[in-house]
């Protein structure tokens, strides 16, 4: 069996015996022919962006929610940015780009991408070069490709709206920061499937109308969201040890942390570990609600094509905000953490430790030990994921108890 990121799910039996059983994403794919006047590429895109009018294109990023990739651009390719945009939102049929420089179209494409949630209707875009005898590049030209018509794209808009309306419809608009970002993170892994299979996994046509998505959909779902709600958040993209990997930055309380909804949702750690997954039972992991630099860098490498912050606060991280986390051991604190859980039947409980070794003793008191009975009378079994890697307790109860 193929364990992901220290992460194995496991059943604790506990009866008067004591039975013990221990159980995509894409990313820019650049190519080019050569002629001696001539040149162009085709790179496929099945993703997602933002509207905006076709009007002054140097105003078009601006006049849109929030802009992180955007703002980390020198003037140069800000205005290749606010091209590429135009050329999306109008659909236009071809566009004359401002640079000779590929690699400066590269970077705005990019952070196009990282910006830009709402472009379901975008595909796929091609370019021309055009060179001089010496070969060096005179002009570029941008043509987007579309996967609907204008007007499929705007009945879809009407129905992704219509979701998006029910999905916020509780959401607390007068709340923190952290009450909005984490209501998006339970809402939207709640409400949908991770699916491989599913179609338009790239786009939020997948993520609100469908119901099930991959990386891709859930980053830009929740960017959809949180804009809606006033809170900075972008996409951002990378590798993991299996693949690209999409998720995401968001702002809370004037600082930056990352959030990953995928890793979030437990079909993905049952994917992951090639392990069969009832869709109807899912819960939700916090290791990635409100993280830092440190612990997202443990298990991706992001894009180094838009410079990214370091994600140094805590105040809104998960387990300190839910006060979960413990820097020194205190078991009958801890025991009471996991009885107002079970008792108040949330279903799971998570607690962090400042360490391993904090970790690993908890580990082996309360499950090893068996001293979780000494809090949760009448518990018979629970399950527990092992999250090594971020020395987190994750304790699944049983609904049927």
């Amino acid at each position: 069996m193929k364990k992901f990121s220290g992460k194995k799910i496991c059943i604790l039996i506990l009866t008067v015996s004591i039975l013990l059983v221990f159980g995509g994403c894409s990313i820019w794919d650049s190519g080019t022919r050569s002629e001696e006047s001539q040149s162009s590429s085709v790179v496929s895109q099945e993703e997602p962006t933002e509207d905006a009018d076709s009007g002054d294109v140097a105003e078009t990023a601006q006049d849109t929610s929030y802009h992180y990739a955007y703002d980390q651009l020198d003037d140069e390719t800000k205005t290749v940015y606010n091209e590429i945009v135009n050329a999306i939102e109008s659909r236009a049929e071809e566009t004359e780009l401002s640079t000779t420089d590929l690699s400066v179209m590269e970077e705005a494409y990019q952070a196009v991408r990282y910006d830009h949630c709402e472009y379901f209707w975008f595909q796929k875009f091609s370019y021309v070069t055009y060179s001089n005898r010496k070969d060096e590049i005179k002009e570029i030209s941008f043509t987007p490709e579309f996967s609907v018509t204008k007007e499929e794209q705007e009945q879809l808009q009407e129905q992704i709206d219509q979701e998006v309306e029910r999905l916020l419809a509780d959401a607390p608009v007068d709340g923190s920061d952290y009450d909005k970002v984490l209501y998006v993170y339970n809402t939207l892994i709640d409400a949908v499937d991770y699916d491989k299979s599913a179609e338009n996994n790239q786009n939020i046509i997948s993520t609100f109308l469908l119901r099930r998505t991959v990386c891709q959909g859930y980053a830009y779902g929740a960017q959809y969201l949180l804009n809606r709600l006033g809170i900075p958040c972008t996409t951002i993209e990378g590798v993991t040890e299996d693949g690209n990997h999409s998720w995401n930055l968001v702002q809370m309380d004037g600082d930056y942390y990352y959030i990953d909804l995928t890793w979030g949702n437990s079909q993905f750690t049952y994917y992951m570990n090639d392990e069969e997954s009832d869709l109807s039972e899912k819960f939700i992991d916090y290791t990635f609600m409100g993280a830092d630099s440190e612990t997202i860098l443990k298990t991706r490498t992001p894009s180094d094509v838009i410079a990214l912050p370091d994600c140094t606060a805590t105040k809104d991280n998960y387990y300190i905000h839910e006060d979960l986390y413990f820097p020194e051991w205190d078991a009958d604190e801890i025991g009471h953490k996991i009885k107002d859980a079970y008792d108040n039947d949330q279903g799971s409980v998570q607690i962090k430790f400042a360490n391993e070794e904090l970790y690993e003793q908890a580990m082996q008191y309360f499950l090893e030990d068996y001293h979780i009975m000494d809090y949760c009378f009448g518990m018979t079994k629970v399950q527990y994921v092992e999250n090594s890697d971020h020395n987190v307790l994750f304790l699944v109860f049983d609904q049927d108890e």
